[in-house]
């Protein structure tokens, strides 16, 4: 049986409470003997280009034994719920009402 290690929900510095670079972030991870991670940064400051600009950061931190696969992290307005989502997604938005069913 193939086994592989992966993170999830990881932040970095393109959140606003996240410290490592990506690279970093991958750099160690892939150290420690994981084969990628699924990122989750905020929405909270994220426009369109600020979202594409993020993906081509995690491919570029990505590597044939790593992967950095983007994910962005919905809140509601009173940052109490929060849903992820992960992939090459158009972003939908800062601020979406996460509680609307």
């Amino acid at each position: 049986m193939n086994r592989a290690r992966f993170a999830i929900h990881a932040h970095s510095e393109w959140s606003y409470d996240g410290r490592l670079r990506l690279r970093t972030l991958a750099r160690v991870l892939a150290a420690l003997g994981y084969r990628g991670v699924l990122m989750s940064e905020h929405d909270r400051g994220f426009d369109e280009d600020r979202w594409a600009a993020y993906q081509e950061a995690c491919t570029r931190a990505s590597s044939a034994r790593f992967l950095v696969i983007p994910g962005i992290e919905y809140s509601s307005a009173d940052n109490r719920i929060h849903v992820p989502a992960w992939g090459d997604l158009p972003f939908l938005g800062e601020g979406l009402d996460t509680t609307d069913r």
